[in-house]
């Protein structure tokens, strides 16, 4: 079996698992597109997603006082809406 990497993503939903499976993605280093019924929903989805980054920036970055604001940075850069 190939060993093949993937390099883009579709999120369908900005519900509930939606903007955590994409943070994920992002932060894995895959480009992310999040699907959305509607413009309000996609701002909260995207919202969410950053949340989720930030979160988890905190969590590896314990040792610092403030999460990398580039690591952050870097991860959202990889996320986008379509409606």
């Amino acid at each position: 079996m190939s060993k093949t990497r993937f390099r883009t993503a579709a999120v369908i939903g900005t519900g509930m698992m939606g903007p955590g499976i994409a943070a994920t993605l992002a932060l894995g280093g895959v480009r992310v597109t999040v699907l959305s019924r509607t413009e309000e929903n996609a701002t909260k989805g995207m919202d969410a997603a950053r949340a989720q980054l930030s979160a988890t920036a905190s969590t590896f970055h314990a040792h610092s006082t403030k999460p990398s604001k580039r690591w952050i940075w870097s991860s959202s850069r990889r996320l986008k809406t379509w409606i």
